[in-house]
């Protein structure tokens, strides 16, 4: 997976596409998140590798908490959130 000055929303739905997990961000209200703009290059990379590398680049966090698909889904939420 490679993406070039793409949103994290962006970035997010493509690692989604290429891995085969649902991953959403969770809604905080918040009108700017996931409209940060980032860059990641990840070939032949482990799934959490690459997650961690989208939660940094696109300064988003973990949902601990989980969501509407319980544990068979990934949530994203704002580094700032809760």
């Amino acid at each position: 997976m490679s993406v070039q000055d793409v949103t994290t929303v962006a970035a997010m739905n493509q690692l989604a596409k290429a891995s085969g997990y649902k991953i959403s961000q969770i809604n905080t209200g918040q009108p700017n998140f996931g409209l940060h703009k980032m860059s990641l290059s990840a070939s032949a990379q482990p799934f959490w590798l690459v997650v961690r590398e989208l939660c940094l680049h696109g300064n988003v966090t973990l949902y601990p908490y989980g969501g509407p698909y319980g544990a068979s889904q990934v949530t994203l939420a704002p580094l700032n959130f809760g």
